[in-house]
């Protein structure tokens, strides 16, 4: 197609105009002449850029658009293909079921994403199920009032008429996300932190009496730490303590990964293991293997904490920590067939959708074959994009 018909067909998408054929024209374009050649925007195709601005400045369905801030870039196999507007970039998808390239991707095998669930467990062993119960006082432990709030968030907060507990023994509560879940809690001193699934964090009810306010992850959690200048925050996952006063930082300790992950978006925290201490500062990662620390300064450390904001982010990632990352949102086991393909990712894909939304991408980025059954994934029948 020339400018002029790409133009066209694509005014006529954006006004809900276009036929089905028309869309898989203009998706196949899409893909095939744009994502894999070279293609300059400025003299060619600002136009088009123009009108999917228009687009999404209008709300387009979030489905089929795949964001990265103000720079959008194509999901690519061997290496990253981009595509530059002088404007913006966006990528869309398509969704049109004649367009799927296996046919196991129907609507019928689909599978949700996962959404706002956990169990909380308190001190005297009592669990809690967040999903099932309604807003309002859950609890009172210690001095400190548990409730949930409307947003679907734990909140304790002091609570000045019941302080008649605080020399007693230190209560201790646990809330746990599966897989498929993810939570809120906001502590009493103020911190907020973020629990993806299958993650699980154990904190002190009240932080008064203690000298430091400590707290034990497992899985992955994103941190937003009150500063208190007098009582240092400390998390703690296995092989390491992280020490921070008052910082932003995400952690990423799930026993299945190859690293243990902890990335700083703002302040400066103390990474300490059995044998070392690394101090990393904002846009720096460290990373824990074998009881051995790197520090690696990030291109976009907001990539890291995509999931806090109901995004996949991925730069330049592994089919394996993609999957793994799919398996944990959508409760599902991922299976391989043959040979795992060497392949990677680039992309930014909302984790509000179907689990088909996200294989559809993958399918057209690079030709991973996937098949549905149950809450099985497998992938089958790999080919290379030349």
């Amino acid at each position: 197609m020339n400018k002029e018909e790409i133009v066209d067909l694509l005014d006529r998408y954006l006004n809900g105009k276009a036929t089905p054929e028309e869309e898989e024209k203009l998706n196949l374009w899409y893909h095939q002449e744009v994502g894999l050649s070279d293609w300059s925007p400025e003299t060619d195709t600002e136009e088009i850029a123009d009108l999917l601005k228009q687009k999404i400045d209008a709300d387009i369905d979030h489905e089929r658009i795949i964001k990265r801030k103000n720079w959008y870039r194509y999901i690519s196999a061997a290496a990253a293909v981009l595509i530059v507007s002088a404007v913006s970039f966006y990528f869309f998808v398509i969704s049109n079921p004649s367009g799927l390239t296996t046919a196991q991707l129907s609507r019928t095998a689909d599978i949700a994403p996962g959404n706002n669930k956990a169990i909380l467990t308190l001190a005297d062993g009592t669990k809690i199920s967040l999903t099932d119960v309604g807003n309002g006082e859950l609890a009172t432990q210690s001095g400190i009032s548990i409730t949930k709030n409307a947003n679907g968030e734990l909140v304790y907060t002091v609570n000045p008429a019941n302080q008649t507990n605080l020399n007693a023994s230190i209560s201790y509560n646990t809330i746990s996300t599966p897989k498929g879940g993810q939570y809120q809690v906001n502590l009493p001193d103020g911190t907020k932190i973020w629990l993806n699934s299958s993650s699980s964090l154990k904190f002190p009810v009240n932080f008064s009496t203690l000298k430091e306010r400590k707290v034990d992850l497992v899985g992955e959690a994103y941190f937003e730490v009150k500063s208190d200048k007098n009582k240092p925050f400390r998390v703690q996952s296995e092989q390491q303590t992280i020490e921070v006063l008052g910082t932003h930082f995400n952690v990423m300790a799930y026993p299945n990964e190859k690293n243990l992950e902890t990335t700083l978006l703002e302040g400066k925290v103390s990474v300490k293991t059995r044998n070392s201490e690394t101090f990393i500062t904002p846009g720096e990662q460290s990373q824990l293997k074998d009881g051995n620390i790197k520090v690696l300064k990030l291109a976009d450390p907001e990539a890291v904490v995509a999931w806090k904001n109901k995004l996949f982010q991925f730069d330049n990632t592994d089919i394996d920590k993609v999957l793994r990352q799919i398996e944990r949102w959508y409760d599902v086991e991922v299976n391989y067939v043959g040979a795992k393909p060497d392949v990677y990712f680039t992309g930014v894909i909302p984790r509000d959708v179907k689990v088909s939304r996200i294989l559809m991408a993958l399918e057209q980025a690079c030709g991973v074959r996937f098949v549905i059954e149950g809450r099985t994934i497998t992938t089958t029948n790999y080919k290379t994009k030349n």
